[in-house]
């Protein structure tokens, strides 16, 4: 099969390129704890994830007036260390009548040749951070669920995650008080990049799709229990239980796109 190329129809996002680079792939990886050698010396694909964040932000919608609901990511082929990618995205609102308006982007990534090599898709609700507290998943069935890992965040690598969009909520205490938190809150994208240390379980390093959805506040200071069941047809389901005992992500991962 022919790569895909992109298309430039309906585009309303600002273009840009971004790449990852060795010093990019480093932070994050420190940041989120991410195995080194997991994509054989290629580009961790989930930081692409902030780039869709920061081309919100280029369109001029306030990360810190927003809350990210779901994450969806699909790598065609894997991404080399320091490849140009051009960024391309169009978004949609939607009006509610409660107030808190619902984006929808949709980004694709592509390579020197117009060809696409990543393609993701970011939802996002117009809200103040203190949304968050109300913020929930429905559990899903625990029944061959088992503990895959378990992770211990600090505030230092919350920070070091959420420095390119320097989002408040995720770096300064004062702010996240004041909305009725009681701590800073962790990117839920951490979910995302933990998700890749399963893609050996789906054989499925070169190309890949999921979907995380995020629901309840991840604390900067936070545990994180891992729970999934058996890779299954190329296919994994993980929940994120925090140390308080809420669903604060799931992520549905699969081979191929």
């Amino acid at each position: 099969m022919s790569p895909e190329k992109g298309s430039a129809a309906g585009n309303d996002l600002p273009e840009w390129s971004t790449a990852i680079t060795a010093a990019r792939q480093q932070q994050y990886g420190d940041a989120s704890g991410a195995d080194s050698g997991l994509f054989g010396g290629a580009a961790n694909p989930t930081i692409l994830c902030t780039d869709c964040l920061l081309t919100l932000r280029k369109a001029r919608i306030r990360l810190d007036q927003t809350i990210q609901v779901s994450q969806r990511l699909a790598q065609h082929r894997p991404v080399a260390i320091d490849e140009p990618l051009l960024v391309r995205g169009q978004g949609r609102t939607e009006a509610s009548p409660k107030g808190a308006d619902r984006t929808t982007a949709a980004f694709q990534f592509l390579d020197r040749d117009g060809e696409i090599v990543v393609k993701a898709e970011t939802v996002t609700l117009a809200a103040n951070p203190d949304a968050l507290r109300t913020r929930e998943l429905a559990a899903s069935d625990p029944s061959g669920l088992r503990l895959r890992s378990r992770k211990l965040l600090t505030p230092t690598h919350v920070q070091s995650y959420s420095a390119e969009t320097a989002t408040r909520i995720h770096f300064d205490p004062a702010y996240a008080v004041r909305y009725g938190l009681r701590a800073p809150v962790a990117p839920g994208l951490f979910a995302v990049a933990w998700s890749m240390d399963m893609l050996p379980e789906i054989e499925a390093v070169e190309s890949f799709s999921l979907l995380a959805n995020f629901g309840a506040p991840l604390f900067w200071d936070d545990g994180v229990d891992i729970l999934g069941g058996d890779a299954a047809d190329g296919r994994m389901d993980l929940r994120f239980v925090s140390s308080a005992g809420a669903v604060v992500a799931t992520v549905a991962l699969s081979r191929g796109v």
